[in-house]
């Protein structure tokens, strides 16, 4: 069971415009009701596991766990199947995708099986709740972003199958790239006790000055976190440098050439891959000072003794054609 490789040439345009589109929805002028739907349900899944004084999760059950409820409410609606097994599914394909990735037979059973389970739950969603067609079809109760992703695969030439593929691989991407990101700052903040204290405290003073209920924070504007909470915003950017690993993987549409540092010339012919170095730059005393160290100020400036959140970009989300079709 797989995706048929020989078909990427189709699958490959389908699934850019799932980027595209995903670029354009997740902009901070359009991404609030995405924002304020994942905030609600993770404190919801939070408020049911310590309603249970017994429940015990390690952090990283934890995260994971709360994350997949609540990136697929998020994108698919109140209604997509909370049901264990859909996380359990997701779990192992996660575990396991690198062994999907490099062809490890034995080693990507379970992740394979995980993966097909996924897919399975994922289809019969689609087909469930799709209504319509053309420009009005979308995905009933889901967000307008899957409703236009499910949208844009369904006009392709993609089939009924490879739709599912591609909607599945995109919600898979969104759920672990998330949890992965919260696991690592949570565990970066907790093994510096100072930074967990000055960032509780910068989140209680937000609270108290700006919010009358906690409640009311799950519907903060993502372009405010920069200014309401700089050193958590900063954390979280300091935390994407070190741990980033993307792959940003590009293909030459015309014969072309690029110049080395040295000066050297470097022909590049139509069809070529170009990979970049992304950990490398992240890591670079050239581009980052003292590269190595965890500073979780380090995107801070102080203005009108006040601190500001001035980011430098990261390249730390990306993917090519090659990894996505071996991962759906």
């Amino acid at each position: 069971m797989g995706f048929d490789e020989s078909r990427m040439s189709i699958i490959w345009p389908a699934t850019l415009k799932v980027f595209d589109i995903s670029h354009k929805f997740l902009t901070p002028h359009r991404v609030g009701p995405l924002v304020q739907s994942y905030n609600t349900m993770v404190f919801q899944h939070f408020t049911r596991l310590t309603a249970d004084d017994s429940a015990t999760l390690c952090l990283e059950e934890f995260v994971f766990r709360t994350n997949h409820f609540a990136v697929y409410g998020m994108l698919m609606g109140e209604h997509f199947t909370r049901e264990a097994r859909t996380y359990n599914n997701w779990k192992a394909f996660d575990s396991g995708v690198h062994d999907i990735i490099r062809r490890l037979p034995f080693f990507s059973r379970a992740p394979t099986k995980g993966r097909e389970g996924l897919l399975e739950t994922v289809s019969d969603h689609i087909r469930q709740y799709w209504i319509g067609s053309g420009k009005e079809g979308h995905l009933d109760g889901a967000s307008e972003l899957m409703s236009a992703l499910t949208r844009s695969v369904k006009e392709s030439a993609a089939t009924e199958e490879e739709t599912s593929r591609i909607i599945n691989y995109a919600l898979w991407g969104a759920s672990s790239g998330i949890a992965r990101l919260t696991n690592w700052v949570m565990r970066y903040i907790l093994v510096h006790p100072d930074l967990h204290q000055a960032i509780q405290l910068e989140v209680q003073q937000v609270v108290d000055t700006k919010y009358a209920h906690f409640n009311e924070m799950l519907g903060i504007e993502a372009r405010s976190l920069g200014t309401d909470f700089p050193l958590l915003t900063s954390t979280v950017d300091e935390v994407i440098r070190l741990v980033s690993q993307s792959v940003i993987l590009r293909q030459a549409t015309v014969d072309t050439h690029i110049v080395a540092d040295n000066g050297v010339d470097i022909p590049l012919s139509k069809g070529d891959y170009i990979m970049a170095d992304t950990q490398g730059y992240h890591l670079s005393d050239e581009h980052f000072e003292d590269a190595q160290t965890f500073k979780p100020n380090r995107y801070l400036q102080e203005t009108n003794n006040r601190a500001k959140h001035t980011p430098k970009p990261s390249l730390a989300f990306s993917t090519g054609p090659r990894v996505v079709s071996l991962v759906l």
